[in-house]
This record gives C-alpha cells, structure tokens and sequence, in this order.
C-alpha cells in the first residue's frame, strides 16, 4: 500500500471521514430540494392538513381535562366525550364572535350613510386640488356596476366556501382523533421503549403547543381590556364589539391588530371626524403594536422555545403554505418540525442553537482535559415524558 503524502507546510490533512467538498455540496442541493418538495406537497393539501393540525392542537390544549376526569373515575370513554364538547363549544364561541363582530359593524356602517357620502365628496375634491381630472375619476367609479358587485360577492361567497369546508374537516377530525384519546397514553408508553427519542419529542411539542396557546389567550384578554379603556376614552361607538374583535385578532402573531384596528377607526371616522380616527390608530399602535407585535411574540416565541426572529420568518412560511389559517397555527407548526426534526437528531444541534430561544451550552472540551473535539454526543432525553405519566 502507497504511503499517504505527508501535508507540507501551510497545508491542512482531510479530515478521516471527511465527505469531499463535491458530495457535500449535491447533499446540500438534494436536501434544499427535498425541503421544496415537501412544501409544496403540504401547500397542495392545505385544506386538508391545516385544519386537521389545528384539531390537534385544539385536542393536546383540552387533553389535561381529559387526565382530570380519568383521574376522578370518570370512564374514559365519557371523558374523551366531554373534551371534544368542550373543544367544539370553544370552536363555537370562536365563530360566534367573529360573525357577532361582523355584522356589528355592517349594521353600524350602514347609519353612516350621509358622512360617507360627504367624506367621498370630500376625497373627490382634495384629489382633484392634487392635479387628478375629476372626470377621469368618475368615470372610474362608474365602472362599478351591477355586474362588478356580482362578480365581488361571487368572490366573497367563495371564501365563505373555503372556510366553510375548513371547518367541517376540522370537526371531522376532532370527532376521529378523540376516539384515540383513551388509548394514546399507552400507545406513546409501547412506542418509547424503542423510540425514546421521537416520542420524547412528541411530549416536548405537546407541552409548548399547551403554553402557546395559554400564553396566546392571556395576551389577548389583556390587550382586549387596553382596547376597549381607550375606546370608551375617545367615546367610540359599540367598545365591546371591537375589544372582541381585538381578542378574536390577536390570535394572529404580529400582525392580528392590523386587522383589529380598522372596523373602530372607520367608525370613529364617520362618527365623530378624521381626528378621532388618528386617535384610535394611535392608541391601537401604542397598545397592540407594543403588546402583540414586540413583547407577545418574545413571550410566546419563548414559551415554544424559538427565538423572536425564527417566530416572525414562521409567521410568513406557514402562511405561504397553508393560507389564510397557516398564520394561526404558525408557531405551533414550527414547534413540531423543531420539536422532531431538530431536538431529536444530535447532528442538527447547530440549527438549534441559531433558532432556539435559550442558546444551548457549548459542548466543546475545556483545553488540555485530553478529550476529542469530536467526541461521541450525548443522546436526547425525553425531558417531559416523564412528567406525563
């Protein structure tokens, strides 16, 4: 066997064991491409996926009132029964308010018919004073026929639709996940014997999914109460309907108060002037932006266990790929991959250190303790496995 060259001055020995840069560089490519392919698969089957994953969360929040009722001798078929009543009534309450708020503020919109048509007035005036041809623009508004606002509540029925069927897989799926409720606990206990690590996972997911949406909740009752004190301040009509519409919103990271913010100021608008508009956009920024968009989402980020930027670039991931609903489950999405994909495999620690929210110790030997930088690492544990039992 030939000698191997010894590494001359300024160069550096291989590694053993070392891929070459050619393989390491097509290993990167095939797992960008797999990560694309799996994207798109799951944007494929958002209307499926995406409701029946919210189901699931909706179940692992409810499952501790399930252990409760077994714990007091409840049979553990009439407790599976009592959770998912108690999730579809939150389901209920979640719809009922978001259809309550609604059509409050259509009804309250409708009063308004003559400041509309003075602020419509209004606008044609001052775009005209900035060189727009007035003609032009009614002309432009002309266009807005019978025929467009057929085409507008087309549109408006088929999201209604869409939701519709979004819905009704995620009540599907409640009713076929509950009926495992009574056997889970001991299937997970079967499958850690030989799988300690990927059910260890699972319990750590189940766990940061139950502080999320706790955390979530509380953060909404607070801003809730800031809103309606601010809005009952500048003497905004309906404050509760918009508090409510407020706590519904803030169920959406970062962005919820956007929503939340227009129906009051439209309606501070037409009721008491521009002024009182300015108003409630300033308090909302002042109150939402600073709850919702910087100390909820380092809370909430933290309860789950990522960092504040690895919360916001999920909020825009997870919308991509499930729609509208994808910004609801975002967080709870990214806490699975991570909880399963990362936490598990030793080799993806690094990912981990870049997007968790506390930075794991460094597990690289003090010098001259004679132990190797590459040394064999310690296997993951299930931390909260234990703690389910």
């Amino acid at each position: 066997m030939a000698a191997e060259p010894d590494a001359g001055p300024g160069r550096v020995p291989a590694a053993r064991g070392a891929a070459p840069a050619g393989t390491t560089f097509w290993m990167v490519v095939l797992s960008l491409a797999a990560v694309g392919l799996s994207f798109g698969l799951l944007r494929d089957l958002a209307s499926l996926i995406a409701p029946a994953f919210l189901a699931l969360n909706l179940l692992i929040v409810v499952y501790p009132v399930f252990r409760r009722l077994v714990g007091v001798g409840v049979p553990r078929g009439l407790a599976a029964v009592a959770v998912v009543l108690v999730v579809l009534g939150v389901l209920a309450v979640f719809v009922w308010g978001m259809a309550y708020s609604i059509t409050a503020m259509i009804t309250q919109l409708t009063g308004y018919g003559d400041q509309f048509t003075a602020i419509y007035h209004q606008a044609l005036q001052s775009l005209s004073r900035l060189g727009f041809s007035q003609d032009a623009l009614m002309s432009r508004l002309s266009s807005l026929g019978p025929s467009s606002m057929l085409s507008f509540a087309t549109s408006v029925l088929a999201n209604a639709q869409g939701w519709l069927s979004l819905l009704t897989v995620l009540v599907l799926s409640l009713l076929f996940m509950v009926m495992d409720i009574p056997s889970m606990h001991g299937r997970l206990a079967v499958a850690r014997e030989s799988h300690s690590s990927f059910v260890g996972g699972l319990y750590d997911f189940a766990e940061g999914v139950r502080r999320y949406w706790v955390v979530t909740t509380v953060f909404g009752l607070i801003v809730a109460a800031l809103d309606w004190g601010a809005l009952v301040v500048i003497g905004v009509p309906l404050p509760f309907v918009w508090a409510l519409l407020s706590f519904l919103t803030n169920y959406i990271p970062n962005i919820g108060f956007v929503v939340g913010v227009i129906p009051p100021a439209l309606i501070a608008w037409f009721d008491q002037g521009w002024v009182s508009a300015v108003v409630v956009v300033a308090a909302y920024s002042v109150l939402n932006f600073v709850v919702q968009s910087v100390v909820q989402p380092k809370v909430a980020g933290e309860a789950v266990g990522l960092t504040a930027t690895a919360t916001f670039l999920s909020l825009f991931l997870w919308t991509y790929v499930f729609g509208a609903l994808g910004a609801l489950i975002a967080l709870p999405c990214s806490l699975l991959v991570k909880s399963l994909l990362i936490d598990t495999d030793p080799s993806m620690r690094w990912l981990d250190a870049l997007i968790a929210a506390r930075t794991p110790p460094s597990r690289r030997p003090a010098a001259g303790d004679g132990t190797d930088d590459e040394g064999p690492s310690e296997a993951p544990t299930a931390t909260n496995a234990d703690s389910e039992q």
